[in-house]
């Protein structure tokens, strides 16, 4: 077993990133042939093994397939694994260009260094009238509830008239993530995790009552557009905003009535779901140990964002409220 798990160290993310450190903090293994060339190996090695980059993915309007949460957990720690049995999707490349912009933004000096939950790239795009969908009064957590229905509801769409462009699939990706996050990594997001823990068992517990007996993706779907609430906007559920924010979304697509409008949609949730997904990135609410754990168990995609952001100098302490960058020597990614 102290074998196995020496091995799995080694071949770990965290050890990478420690040796390259190392390795680029001493010029003098830098001048020597030797390390230099075990650092490039290593680095080979890792590659070959790991070809392409892979995120866990929990669809919410799903989650009757998922087997209770705890025992996910235990199968994973008793197999050594991160998580047991979970759906999981590439990371393309444009979901990865859709991030390094979403970094730019943030790190560039002439962008300002802000950091934005998703309200810039809905100015950017002009989608003002789903700006009430990013208020900053809402939690971090419920706010990714939110776009994540909203987004599942536009994917399920009649796939006859309305196919998925690649931007679709990545922003569902992205989506899907961020979602997996909430129910399965809330120390990773800035939220309080208790909170967090809550507002899933909250959606959990409210998509189940909903729908009950009605199983079926397509079923589902149809129950929650037909669904209407009158209440007032700050007593609605994550629920119900995600679902208003689904019916705007899909009333601007049919406004256009091509496939341009789709594409642009698609375009903006991508571009959405990025910018999200760095600003959660900034400030984990268990610290950065617990992406040092992360890394030390296979790595996350949010603990890649979250290293770049600091390695360019970012440093956000965990009761940072301000969305603008901490003064810093950041360098441009």
């Amino acid at each position: 077993v102290e074998t196995y798990e020496f091995l799995q160290y080694v071949i770990s993310d965290w050890f990478i990133v420690s040796v390259m450190y190392k390795y680029a903090q001493m010029p003098m293994l830098r001048r020597q042939g030797h390390p230099g060339r075990v650092a490039k190996g290593t680095l080979w090695a890792k590659h070959r093994s790991h070809a392409v980059i892979k995120v866990y993915q929990v669809t919410m309007l799903k989650l009757h397939h998922l087997h209770p949460r705890w025992v996910w957990m235990l199968v994973s720690r008793l197999l050594k694994r991160r998580l047991v049995g979970l759906p999981d999707a590439i990371v393309t490349g444009d979901t990865k260009v859709a991030i390094v912009k979403a970094l730019k933004d943030v790190l560039t000096p002439s962008c300002g260094r802000h950091f934005s939950n998703g309200m810039a790239t809905l100015e950017r795009q002009c989608f003002l009238n789903l700006k009430w969908a990013c208020d900053p009064k809402m939690s971090t957590s419920t706010m990714i509830v939110v776009w994540h229905i909203a987004t599942a509801l536009f994917e399920t769409r009649d796939k006859q008239k309305h196919p998925l462009p690649p931007h679709g699939q990545a922003a569902l990706t992205l989506s899907r993530y961020c979602a997996y996050l909430v129910a399965y990594e809330p120390g990773l997001l800035p939220d309080d995790e208790a909170w967090t823990e809550k507002v899933y068992k909250d959606i959990k517990g409210e998509l189940n009552s909903f729908f009950q007996s009605c199983c079926n993706t397509g079923d589902r779907r149809e129950r929650l557009v037909k669904f209407d609430q009158g209440e007032e906007d700050e007593e609605k559920s994550a629920m119900v905003k995600g679902v208003k924010l689904g019916k705007q979304l899909e009333i601007t697509t049919s406004s256009g009535g091509d496939l341009l409008e789709d594409e642009r949609v698609w375009g903006m949730l991508l571009e959405f779901w990025a910018e999200l997904l760095v600003f959660v990135a900034r400030r984990p609410s268990a610290g950065p140990e617990a992406h040092a754990l992360a890394l030390s168990n296979g790595g996350e995609f949010i603990t890649h964002i979250w290293a770049m952001l600091t390695h360019a100098g970012v440093h956000v302490p965990k009761n940072h409220q301000d969305d603008q960058v901490p003064s810093c020597n950041c360098n441009p990614v």
